[in-house]
């Protein structure tokens, strides 16, 4: 059985990239809804990340555990990498006084949770492999 401490603590951490994320997007103009439109977004991504992980853990990584550092290395390297040219893109081309509203369009919303969620998905993947109950921690991640 998982301590509530381990929960609480796992909660916490996974929030961190998205508390990172939203501070970073802070910088901008935004409206409340947009501030709510990110809340909800990070937090269902984080939780639906982690569930599918535990299932892939549960079901499918087992197959792969000879390459499985080498996919994780790939995804996350390709999602720093366009994460890098995308900020690079974005300074080169636009001047702060030409800088529009839609910065938090629901796209962008939605783009930035599910990279935020990426470290779910690997701890969710470390919870169904270790068989742990995943309710507890869906929740606490939804939580903070």
């Amino acid at each position: 059985m998982s301590s509530i401490y381990e929960i609480i603590v796992i909660g916490f951490v996974l929030s961190a990239d998205s508390f990172s994320a939203a501070v970073a997007m802070g910088h901008r103009p935004f409206t409340e809804k947009d501030a709510y439109r990110f809340a909800i977004a990070s937090g269902g991504a984080e939780a639906l990340m982690a569930l599918i992980g535990a299932l892939a853990g549960s079901l499918v990584i087992s197959k792969f555990s000879a390459i499985d550092h080498w996919i994780g290395f790939i995804l996350l390297g390709g999602v720093a990498i366009h994460m890098g040219h995308e900020g690079i893109v974005d300074l080169m081309s636009k001047t702060l006084k030409e800088e529009k509203l839609d910065f938090h369009s629901f796209k962008r919303v939605l783009l930035v949770s599910f990279a935020t969620s990426l470290d779910a998905f690997g701890v969710g993947v470390g919870l169904g492999i270790s068989k742990k109950p995943i309710l507890p921690y869906i929740t606490s991640i939804v939580k903070y």
